[in-house]
């Protein structure tokens, strides 16, 4: 179990293993890939397509990917069962962390298909999956989606249990939330990833939580 899992994320995953590109914790890469410039966020991994078709499939973890507008033909992203078609000049922001799955396009068109459902993604609209289905689609505001790309986090009033879960993808240990009430507490917050431990500061000074620090970045908060 401890070569599948790493549970404060101080190792490789078994399943990162088998992948084309990844990411540590923490870390985040820019590249060229097949003729389109991809940014990889913290804990990603990316394989090349099984079939030799000109795409990736993302397993898990966050990236971006942008088809230049001179391309020629599109770009194919897999997430979760389903396929992502970039058109030229296209920009989506592709997230899955574990059960939260959404393709956000940034910039031009982008075309989502999940079974027998497609539907065409225009800047500034998101679409989320769920299951073997396309859950929702509608706006968004993608300062927030785009954040990690500038070296932020952005939370607009979401539980202190959503954002530590995200907090935790960015740093080696664990944050841990030992007071349910306060887990439910609502952050509003733009927090640098330079500087990703000021966010302990922020909640012991904000809510007023008792800040035990333990071996191995373990970080508990009540």
């Amino acid at each position: 179990w401890l070569a599948a899992s790493s549970p404060l994320g101080l190792w490789p995953e078994l399943g990162a293993l088998g992948a084309d590109y990844r990411t540590a914790t923490g870390e985040r890469r820019e590249l060229e890939i097949q003729g389109v410039t991809v940014a990889m966020g913290t804990r990603t991994r990316l394989r090349r397509s099984d079939d030799h078709a000109r795409g990736l499939q993302l397993s898990q973890g966050e990236a971006q990917f942008a088809l230049p507008a001179w391309a020629r033909r599109g770009f194919e992203i897999q997430v979760e069962g389903a396929r992502v078609t970039l058109d030229p000049g296209a920009r989506v922001n592709v997230r899955c962390v574990g059960g939260d799955v959404r393709v956000t396009c940034l910039a031009g068109t982008a075309a989502l298909a999940r079974g027998a459902r497609t539907v065409v993604l225009q800047q500034g609209w998101q679409a989320r999956l769920d299951g073997a289905r396309i859950a929702s689609v509608g706006e968004v505001p993608t300062e927030r989606v785009d954040a990690w790309r500038h070296g932020w986090l952005m939370f607009d009033d979401q539980p202190l249990s959503e954002v530590v879960e995200e907090i935790n993808r960015y740093r080696t240990g664990r944050i841990v939330i030992a007071d349910s009430t306060l887990s439910q507490r609502r952050v509003q917050a733009r927090i640098s990833l330079q500087r990703i431990d000021t966010f302990i500061d922020l909640v012991r000074d904000a809510y007023g939580a008792r800040v035990v620090s333990m071996p191995g970045d373990v970080v508990l908060l009540g």
